[in-house]
C-alpha cells in the first residue's frame, strides 16, 4: 500500500508538472516575441515598399498565430532565439512550418510526458480503489452466500469426475442378424442373375429384377 501510496504521488507530481509547462500562451503576448524574426530579411531579398512589407507581416502573423495556437510562451521564446541565432534555419525569416516544425519539437516530448504521468496516475488510483475495496470486511451472511456457492460448484465437479465413463465400441461387425439378411439379399440376387441369363424368366420378372423391385 506505502508502495502504491508514493507512485500515485509521483505520478501526480510529474503529471502537473507537465501541465504547468504546456499551458497556452495567448496571442497577445506571444504574438511580439516574433517581432525579431522579420528582421532576418526574405528569402528573395526584393526591395519591398513600407506598406508591402506590412503587408507581408500581417499576413505572416497570422499563419503563426495558428502555428503558435496552443503553445507555451516559453516554447515559443525558444524557438525565435533558434532561428535567430542560426542555431536552425538559414538565415532568413521562417515560414509558420518551419517555425512550427522547431517549435514542437521542444514541446511534443513534454506531452508525451504527460500522456505516460496520466497513465501511470489512473493506473495508481484504480490500484489503490481495488486495494481499499479489498480491505473491507466480509459480513458474515455474504460469507454465507460465497461459501455456500463454492461448495455447489465442487459438488457438480466432484460428480463429473465420478460418473462412470462407457463407450460402446462395435469390435464384431454388424450383428447377426443383419448378417444373415445381407447374406440372403445376396444370394437372392445372384440366382435371379443364373436364371435370367439362363432364360427361365419372364420378360416382366427381368424387368422387376432390374428395377429392383422388391416383390419379385
Amino acid at each position: 500500500m506505502v508502495v502504491a501510496g508514493r507512485e500515485l504521488a509521483l505520478a501526480r507530481h510529474e503529471e502537473g508538472e507537465a501541465e504547468a509547462r504546456l499551458v497556452p500562451a495567448v496571442w497577445e503576448d506571444a504574438g511580439p516575441m516574433l517581432g525579431p524574426l522579420f528582421r532576418l530579411g526574405g528569402r528573395d531579398k526584393k526591395d519591398l515598399t513600407p506598406d508591402e512589407m506590412a503587408e507581408e507581416i500581417a499576413m505572416l502573423l497570422a499563419d503563426f498565430e495558428l502555428t503558435c495556437a496552443g503553445e507555451p510562451a516559453w516554447a515559443i521564446r525558444e524557438t525565435v532565439v533558434a532561428f535567430v541565432r542560426g542555431r536552425v534555419g538559414n538565415g532568413f525569416t521562417p515560414n509558420a512550418a518551419e517555425f512550427g516544425r522547431e517549435l514542437r519539437s521542444l514541446t511534443d516530448p513534454i506531452r508525451g510526458k504527460l500522456g505516460y504521468a496520466r497513465k501511470r496516475r489512473k493506473e495508481a488510483e484504480e490500484f489503490e480503489r481495488d486495494e481499499a475495496i479489498a480491505r473491507q470486511p466480509i459480513l458474515p451472511e455474504t460469507r454465507a452466500k460465497i461459501e455456500a456457492m463454492l461448495a455447489a460448484a465442487q459438488a457438480k465437479t466432484d460428480a463429473a469426475i465420478a460418473r462412470p465413463k462407457t463407450m460402446t465400441i462395435d469390435l464384431h461387425g454388424p450383428s447377426p442378424a443383419a448378417r444373415v439378411a445381407a447374406e440372403t439379399a445376396a444370394r437372392k440376387a445372384a440366382r435371379a442373375q443364373t436364371e435370367i441369363g439362363e432364360g427361365r424368366l419372364p420378360a416382366a420378372a427381368k424387368d422387376g429384377i432390374r428395377s429392383g423391385d422388391p416383390n419379385d
